[in-house]
């Protein structure tokens, strides 16, 4: 006799795995904004009101290569919410995201 399990057959690839606001992940997971690959270029946007540092880091992403990832620390709130959906928007990977309550670290990678 066989036995089969009761759950659900898991979703395979990268597009199958999202973080909270919907950009895709690798079927790893994230990477965290403190560890894992190298980073090509650090973005402080510290004390840039909305919009500025989602400005700032499509400018900076222009000049890394794909597959390449940015670190960005902001402090403004909006960042929270703007910066992941930038990254679902313009098909770019959201790596990782930590905060405290003033200021946000984010690790996004250029994928196209």
């Amino acid at each position: 006799m066989t036995e089969r399990s009761s759950a659900p057959p898991s979703k395979a690839g990268p597009a199958a795995t999202r973080d909270e606001a919907g950009a895709p992940q690798d079927a790893v997971g994230p990477t965290s904004p403190t560890g894992g690959s190298a980073v090509a270029h650090e973005l402080d946007a510290a004390g840039l009101s909305c919009p500025m540092p989602v400005i700032e880091l499509a400018k900076a992403i222009e000049h890394i290569a794909i597959g390449q990832m940015i670190a960005i620390t902001a402090t403004d709130p909006a960042a929270r919410v703007d910066i992941p959906v930038w990254c679902r928007m313009q098909r770019h990977l959201l790596r990782g995201m930590e905060g405290t309550d003033h200021s946000w670290r984010f690790l996004v990678e250029r994928a196209r």
